[in-house]
């Protein structure tokens, strides 16, 4: 590559063949020519990396895992190796629209405010499509992790990816953009999200685990020691908070209630270290949590 990519594209992929090539190609036909695509595999042992070790385009580099790191880790070690200038996510098996790296890249270029761009998504679950707006109260911050841009600076300047994180990691560093720069999107779907078997969404205990990192992260990325005070509307806490717990709603202030600001420290350090929790108030609250459907 002649000159240095303006825009570094990042994808990681762990046993998923399926719409491998379609979605690899949604990327290399994008019509902005000035990027990289960087892609790790996460020591699949599926058949995914012989699939992708059959592209041969010199935009595309692929890092193979000589063991599974997961997916956090190994987007830490590949945006490290980043060129561009933004960096840009790209969901395994998900699909760009042709457009949608010019018209990002037009979005930041023209308002130097803006830290990270989403853009309208068309999520498919099952045959059945809607579009997502990131657009809450008014807000445009409600971004998924897969079609947004950011700067690589402001990434740095954040701290980048939490390691404790095995899921939402995202919200975590989302978060922290929100902090310090605005938030934009392209009012037009850019982006299809595929929901697939072995996804979060069709498997309960990732689930369980993705609403816990989720709430984590948004306590951590606040200065408070009471989750009442966090400043974030009460849309956005019903989105990410309310869960069915056999088959009634939980309230997101009980919720708060019982997930009290020490506790929930005290409960993550445990799960960080891998200790055993003796508190017997976590261990019923624990089994509550883990019956979310």
């Amino acid at each position: 590559m002649e000159n240095k990519p303006l825009v570094s594209i990042v994808t990681g992929y762990y046993n998923r063949k399926e719409n491998l090539i379609s979605s690899i190609e949604s990327i290399l036909n994008q019509d902005y020519e000035h990027f990289e695509y960087i892609i790790f595999d996460d020591f699949s042992d599926d058949g995914t990396y012989e699939m992708l070790a059959e592209f041969k385009d010199p935009r595309l580099k692929l890092i193979r895992h000589s063991e599974n790191l997961g997916f956090t880790k190994g987007i830490i070690q590949a945006i490290s190796k980043c060129n561009g200038e933004y960096i840009a996510i790209h969901g395994a098996g998900d699909v760009s629209l042709p457009r949608r790296i010019t018209l990002q890249v037009e979005m930041l270029q023209n308002n130097p405010r803006l830290g990270i761009v989403g853009c309208l998504v068309e999520d498919i679950h099952q045959g059945k499509s809607k579009i997502h707006s990131p657009v809450i109260n008014g807000k445009s911050n409600f971004f998924t992790q897969g079609e947004v841009m950011y700067l690589k600076s402001l990434y740095y300047k954040v701290g980048g990816y939490n390691s404790f994180f095995k899921y939402g990691q995202f919200t975590h560093l989302k978060t922290e953009f929100c902090k310090i720069a605005d938030t934009g999107y392209v009012d037009e779907v850019l982006y299809k999200r595929i929901h697939y078997k072995n996804g979060v969404t069709n498997n309960n205990d990732k689930r369980f685990e993705q609403k816990f990192y989720i709430v984590s992260g948004i306590y951590l990325s606040t200065n408070d020691n009471s989750l009442y005070k966090l400043n974030i509307n009460d849309l956005l806490l019903k989105t990410y908070l309310n869960v069915n717990v056999k088959g009634k709603r939980v309230n997101s202030t009980i919720f708060f209630k019982y997930y009290s600001g020490s506790r929930l420290i005290k409960y993550l350090l445990k799960l960080h270290f891998n200790q055993k929790i003796s508190d017997l108030f976590l261990k019923r609250f624990l089994r509550l949590f883990k019956r979310i459907s």
